[in-house]
């Protein structure tokens, strides 16, 4: 779902001129938007954060967009992915740091699919016989695991409480977003 009809404007009817190729006159695009559904549901933000929907709403890649991908300088510093995913946030009150990673993801792929379409090829090389071959992935129809699993529950504080299956040592594991990254 989007907002985009309320966006896509066109401008009032002009003398016609006459043209050799069919061409699309007088019509203006502006931040197109799509919705993207969170991985976790937004069910491990705090109360009262813009994330707690489950869904955010993100630009259309643009050339913009292209140039932080291809910024050798933002690369180099490692901020290309948060500056990514920074400027294709509608809702400025996010910050990418308080991003779980497997949302960030998400909002990365669907950006991609958007963008480039849905297929995306890779060559692949076979470690027996070192013959290259193209692989195509559909990004689309990726599965994703929210953690809705029996074995796993959520702890008071956030965390997710498991039982190893070897040792039988119950453990908590925190959430990884961009801040308890920077600071591992």
């Amino acid at each position: 779902m989007n907002r985009n009809d309320e966006r896509v404007s066109v401008a009032p009817e002009t003398e016609k001129k006459p043209s050799v190729t069919p061409q699309v006159e007088n019509k203006r695009l502006s931040h197109l938007t799509e919705m993207v559904n969170l991985p976790s549901e937004g069910k491990h933000y705090e109360q009262g954060s813009p994330l707690v929907s489950g869904a955010v709403e993100i630009f259309m890649m643009t050339a913009k967009h292209e140039d932080i991908l291809s910024s050798k300088s933002l690369m180099k510093q490692g901020v290309m992915v948060d500056r990514l995913i920074a400027s294709l946030l509608v809702d400025k009150r996010i910050r990418v740091q308080d991003i779980l990673t497997g949302d960030k993801n998400a909002i990365l792929i669907a950006s991609r699919i958007s963008a480039y379409g849905a297929e995306y090829k890779v060559d692949l090389m076979c470690p027996y016989c070192t013959t290259m071959s193209q692989h195509p992935f559909d990004l689309s129809a990726t599965e994703v695991n929210n953690g809705d699993h029996d074995e796993v529950t959520v702890s008071d504080n956030n965390r997710i409480v498991m039982t190893l299956p070897k040792t039988g040592i119950e453990i908590e594991v925190d959430f990884m977003n961009g801040v308890k990254e920077e600071h591992l």
